[in-house]
């Protein structure tokens, strides 16, 4: 269940050039409320999943050159901890896109809570 939702996650944020990104099947994977939170330095700035989304639709408009070869990211393992119907999740992942005409790729780690929320998995935060 955590395997396939993991998957489904990366499968969503990922899109390719001239593809939309698919912004309610990325809702579907949080509860309402969830936090998202990114560490910038030393600083960690948290938002809400709008704001997020909202962030993110932003930079595909103004910055197109970003995604001229799409946006990929994919999950290159995890640890978890399952607590009732709670995961704690970290993720390690590798994320491409495109800078001064040129292939980006970067590492880092999604850190999450996830919950069964009606029989579903719900991300309720997320710190990368």
């Amino acid at each position: 269940m955590l395997d396939r939702f993991l998957d489904n996650f990366y499968q969503v944020i990922s899109f390719e050039k001239d593809e939309e990104f698919k912004e309610t099947e990325f809702k579907e994977l949080f509860i309402s409320n969830a936090v998202l939170m990114e560490k910038d330095n030393e600083i960690i700035i948290q938002k809400n999943l709008e704001q997020h989304i909202d962030e993110f639709r932003i930079a595909i408009k103004q910055y197109p050159q970003l995604f001229e070869l799409g946006f990929h990211e994919r999950q290159l393992g995890y640890q978890h901890i399952e607590e009732g119907d709670t995961f704690l999740v970290s993720s390690r992942y590798e994320k491409k896109y495109c800078r001064g005409g040129k292939e980006v790729v970067e590492y880092g780690v999604n850190h999450m809570v996830i919950i069964k929320d009606n029989k579903k998995l719900k991300i309720a935060s997320v710190l990368w």
